[in-house]
């Protein structure tokens, strides 16, 4: 899907457009990629569950991901041998998956009222969920807090607006948001100190704080260079001037990829 973005100069971020989060959308969306049990048993690793190992253990205790989507990052959670839970508030996905793998724990529900006890779970992860809301997203972080365990720990990612984005707005390449609220919204792209602040303002302690999925983050803020380099980075027989533009252009390409991260994540405990 295609998205419309505006840029809000009093909140300093990024508004898209397109289409609301809902639970329908979202089951249209992951019914869309329909991954089967051959692909959630054989998911091995992920960008995310490799981070997952630097900080937890299988020992420390069950985690949960809220807003799992259609489950390959539980799946691989799961595969490392780790307790874990998926809860998702898409109805038809979820079904689909405990019918294709009733061997993990996938269930309804909803990450700003969670049906979990206090102090129950070792790590929590959020990938990409607290931007689709209009209202803000304490309410997820205080559940998060809630069900950790003392020490547990948070993993939150979101789309924040990495430097690209940020000069785009203050330059005026991205139109101007009017204030009114749209039966469109669909994310934001929020700034990391806010994000940070109100974690902390909840009790969280930032253990690190790390800038991820750069292709993605350059490939929608400078698509035509992206493409390029992506063309160029794939060709196996170069002549001699592509060979000489790709180690020109490999230092800028860096560079840009660098400050035009797509996501970010912070590692946070509960105290």
């Amino acid at each position: 899907m295609a998205f419309e973005r505006r840029y809000d100069p009093e909140q300093k971020q990024l508004i898209y457009l397109g289409a609301p989060a809902t639970p329908e959308f979202w089951d249209q969306t992951w019914e869309s990629q329909c991954l089967s049990r051959e692909d959630l048993l054989s998911t091995k690793e992920t960008t995310w569950s490799r981070v997952n190992k630097e900080f937890l253990r299988p020992e420390d205790g069950p985690i949960i991901e809220g807003g799992c989507g259609f489950g390959i990052q539980v799946a691989a959670i799961h595969n490392d041998g780790y307790s874990v839970t998926g809860i998702d508030f898409a109805p038809k996905t979820v079904q689909y998956l405990k019918s294709i793998a009733p061997e993990m724990d996938f269930r309804e529900g909803d990450v700003r009222n969670l049906e979990l006890p206090d102090s129950s779970q070792a790590g929590y992860w959020s990938l990409g969920v607290i931007e689709h809301f209009w209202d803000g997203y304490d309410d997820i972080l205080m559940e998060a807090y809630r069900v950790l365990q003392q020490r547990g720990i948070f993993f939150l990612v979101f789309p924040f607006m990495n430097p690209v984005r940020s000069l785009k707005g203050r330059i005026r390449l991205v139109s101007r948001w009017d204030k009114r609220q749209p039966e469109n919204f669909y994310q934001f792209a929020l700034r990391s100190a806010s994000v940070v602040e109100r974690c902390r303002k909840l009790g969280f302690e930032l253990v690190e704080q790390r800038t991820m999925l750069p292709t993605q983050g350059l490939a929608e803020e400078l698509p035509r260079f992206s493409s390029f380099m992506k063309r160029l980075n794939a060709d196996q027989q170069l002549g001699v001037a592509k060979k000489v533009a790709r180690r020109v252009l490999q230092r800028p390409y860096r560079f840009l990829a660098s400050r035009s991260c797509y996501s970010q994540l912070l590692v946070l405990r509960k105290p």
